[in-house]
């Protein structure tokens, strides 16, 4: 639809593929994404340690060089909104997040609920963000705003500087 949008080069849908489902209750807003990926690339960037800065100054945000899920989500009321950021698991652990509401630092002790398998080049996330935490009330017709973000990285153990380096 019109506020779906794709950017990048893809080589098809064995390069990445995703279908996202989103569902909801009086005290959840639950997603469930599932990626089929032909180059998994995984780290577990801290938010401490998001940004890259290189030898002249250029900063980057580490997070866009990984294969990651990112949401963002805010009531129309409101100016401020949530988001998290999120690995996909990996072999020794199970996905790995972290957010914030918007202004606030961010932190890795977030209310939200994480699952996700992977398997080969399929895996998924499974998010509960708590209402509470969104700060919106859910009622039925309620429109909110949110971006859901899926990075596709297709270079697996090669260092960010030289992923920096070949980005066009």
């Amino acid at each position: 639809g019109e506020e779906i949008g794709v950017r990048g080069a893809f080589a098809g849908l064995d390069d990445h593929e995703a279908d996202a489902y989103a569902v909801w209750d009086a005290e959840f807003l639950y997603l469930a994404v599932a990626v089929t990926d032909d180059a998994v690339d995984i780290a577990r960037i801290r938010p401490d340690n998001q940004v890259w800065t290189g030898p002249d100054g250029t900063r980057k945000d580490r997070m866009f060089y990984y294969d990651h899920l990112k949401i963002f989500i805010r009531d129309p009321s409101s100016n401020l909104g949530n988001n998290v950021w999120i690995a996909p698991k990996q072999a020794d652990g199970g996905p790995y997040a972290w957010g914030h509401r918007q202004r606030s630092p961010p932190d890795e002790q977030l209310p939200v609920i994480l699952a996700g398998e992977r398997r080969g080049g399929i895996y998924t996330f499974e998010v509960a963000l708590p209402w509470s935490w969104l700060e919106i009330t859910p009622r039925t017709g309620t429109v909110i705003k949110a971006r859901i973000l899926l990075v596709d990285s297709d270079l697996p153990d090669v260092p960010i500087e030289d992923k920096i380096a070949q980005e066009s």
